[in-house]
């Protein structure tokens, strides 16, 4: 939560010009009048009857509830959605409508806890506009299999033109299990007020790892990304959905043909896609199966798919049919096989052809790193239990497990469905397993005109919101986050064309920034970070003290400023301030983040620095060790544009 206080100090932010002595008094009377936004002020509350203790008051029952399940209010002051059937049910749960004001900044918490829950609980928030027109629809935290009761939070900002809430409650797609919620509030937060922010310039706290991956090559689509995969210093590229080059059905025309007889395979379109992946450095996760829209069963025996697939890795690490010594490390098995859109045999149809396909890989090459299946969503509790006994029990290898997700709701979620993938697979024996989502974002394009994801994805909000998650993904052993995906400018892609479209998307301004933070790779102790939305990441240089880049993200707080304190700093030192804030979109020609303000040391007064930000936006603080000491020679008023 912020720090409801006036600031003690003030910063001398400005533009990348010299400051006159007028226009720095008026921006330090600016900075000074946060402090009288900054007292607590009495917020209503929207939701009624949050705490359930009385019932269900003022709550109207939605969906419908299958025989094989309950939906109930339980005497103790909670609600509870709970099942034992064989298949999935919609939303089902309990919604009021409340009036909002468009703009507003809304603070929204509750608790909830999970039993071995086969589907996802969640919080669904739909704006509507004065037409009756969705404005934005988004779910809060969503939640699965187990979990103890916990609160839960979420900074978010209403639309503009929102005029009511429709709240949800309840659970989506639940099988078994159940899912219960109580002290459900929204407020409305006055903006003002600041958060202190605690940089430890010298101390470690472990590496900033690298969690910039994508889906989809530089190329796809007859596009050329190569510069925007350079600025953004992505390496690692997971290879789904590039047409149907990589697709089985291409590699393998016909599947009555000889898994043995070079002419059976066609790795013309392929061969060339590699090849360019390789000129440009990089990795890739190659994806065995099948694009969307292209064909949802393996079209031959789990048994023969499996000597097709190890011949596609033979003639690109072994030269097999005039192909290649690549040394591709990581393939993937099929995706999403619990989706319904890419498998459409029984689960344990598929899980024999993983089976049999890793093991046959494994055989090929151990060293290779062979997983999947790049699961539908994180919730399929039920499948993943089926999934890891069938491979136990046959001895198959699974080095890594691939998973999807798409919420546009608080960043924290995406480290937390890490974390509740990560506990089943310890659970069921699979702890030497790698986990990792490697397909993520805010939204799907096929329902975004049911929520208007463009609300989110077109503005700072999918900047801040994609820093947030990925710094609180920090926090778990996930070794990659592969976003889906590079192209798509207006629904989810990270780059745009840079003819008709700015070069890079919000999300793909926030790629931009991440990559700043290779040169400062020494993660530094930092607060700051709550668990409803903001959060800070620093680093310095890897080697002395070097440079010190700090990551502000902020995608809905009602926060004004932040106090930026540095403890044990460089003796001298310069800073920049870059920012990225709405309006988004930026305009094609200029496309970056903005260098907002810029100064040195002794504008750090008692060693703190009050800086202006209103969320959605992301700042990044660049802090730029001197040669010469504090006091040394400077411009007449210490100030120098451009640095």
């Amino acid at each position: 939560m912020a720090m409801r206080e006036p600031p003690h100090m003030c910063c001398r932010p400005r533009k990348h010009t010299r400051l006159s002595f007028l226009t720095a008094l008026l921006l330090n009377l600016t900075i000074l009048s946060v402090a009288f936004l900054c007292m607590p002020l009495e917020a209503g509350e929207f939701v009624s009857n949050g705490s359930f203790t009385t019932g269900l008051d003022g709550w109207a029952a939605s969906g419908q509830i299958p025989a094989c399940g309950e939906r109930s209010w339980d005497p103790e002051g909670f609600i509870r959605v709970s099942a034992d059937c064989s298949t999935a049910s919609g939303m089902v749960g309990w919604r009021q409508v409340i009036p909002i004001e468009g703009g507003s900044h809304l603070f929204l918490s509750f608790r909830a806890m999970s039993e071995n829950l086969d589907g996802k609980g969640d919080l669904v928030l739909s704006f509507y506009d004065s037409d009756g027109e969705i404005a934005w629809s988004s779910g809060a935290h969503a939640i699965t299999a187990s979990t103890e009761w916990r609160d839960y939070h979420w900074s978010l900002i209403a639309p503009d033109h929102a005029v009511s809430l429709d709240l949800f409650v309840g659970a989506t797609l639940i099988v078994r299990g159940s899912m219960a919620f109580d002290d459900l509030s929204l407020i409305r937060e006055e903006e003002g007020g600041y958060r202190r922010i605690l940089i430890d310039c010298e101390a470690s706290a472990g590496e900033i790892r690298d969690l910039r991956q994508t889906v989809r090559s530089p190329y796809a689509d007859g596009q050329d990304f190569s510069r925007q995969f350079e600025t953004t210093s992505i390496h690692f590229v997971r290879l789904h959905d590039e047409a149907s080059f990589l697709d089985m059905r291409e590699l393998f025309p016909d599947p009555a043909a000889d898994p043995d007889d070079p002419s059976a395979y066609d790795f013309s379109r392929a061969d060339q896609r590699i090849e360019q992946m390789k000129d440009l450095g990089l990795d890739v996760l190659f994806r065995l199966g099948e694009s969307w829209t292209g064909i949802s069963s393996a079209r031959m025996s789990a048994e023969k798919w499996a000597e097709v697939v190890t011949h596609v890795v033979r003639h690109y690490n072994e030269s097999w049919d005039e192909g290649f010594r690549y040394d591709i490390g990581w393939w993937e098995i099929w995706n999403e096989p619990n989706g319904g859109h890419f498998w459409s045999g029984s689960d344990e149809e598929f899980y024999d052809l993983f089976a049999r396909a890793s093991i046959a890989l494994k055989n090929l090459d151990p060293e290779l790193k062979v997983g999947g299946p790049a699961l539908a969503g994180f919730e399929s509790l039920s499948w993943m239990e089926g999934f890891l006994s069938y491979l136990a029990a046959h001895n198959a290898p699974l080095d890594f497990f691939s998973w999807h997700t798409y919420h546009m709701g608080n960043p924290l979620h995406l480290a937390d469905a890490q974390r509740s993938i990560r506990s089943i697979l310890d659970a069921e024996g699979f702890s030497g397993t790698l986990a990792f989502p490697d397909e993520w974002n805010l939204s799907l394009a096929k329902n975004c005109g049911d929520n208007n994801c463009m609300f989110a994805t077109l503005s700072a909000y999918a900047t801040a919101h994609t820093i947030s998650a990925l710094s609180y993904l920090q926090d778990t052993e996930a070794p990659f986050c592969f976003r889906y995906r590079t192209d798509g400018y207006e629904v989810f892609g990270l780059f745009g064309d840079g003819v008709t479209q700015p070069l890079y998307s919000p999300s793909g301004l926030a790629f931009l920034l991440l990559a700043d933070l290779d040169t400062t790779p020494i993660r530094l102790p930092a607060t700051g970070t709550d668990d409803a939305g903001f959060t800070v990441l620093a680093g310095r240089q890897a080697e002395g003290s070097g440079e010190i880049l700090i990551l502000v993200s902020d995608p809905g707080s009602a926060d004004t400023a932040y106090r930026l304190s540095l403890e044990n700093p460089p003796p001298a030192f310069h800073w920049r301030i870059r920012e990225v804030a709405d309006p988004i979109p930026c305009t094609i020609s200029d496309c970056g983040p903005s260098v907002i303000a810029s100064g040195d040391e002794r504008d750090f007064e008692g060693g703190a620095l009050v800086i202006p930000m209103r969320a959605p936006a992301v700042q990044e603080i660049r802090i730029i060790p001197d040669t010469v000491g504090p006091g040394g020679p400077r411009e007449p008023d210490g100030r120098a544009a451009g640095r």
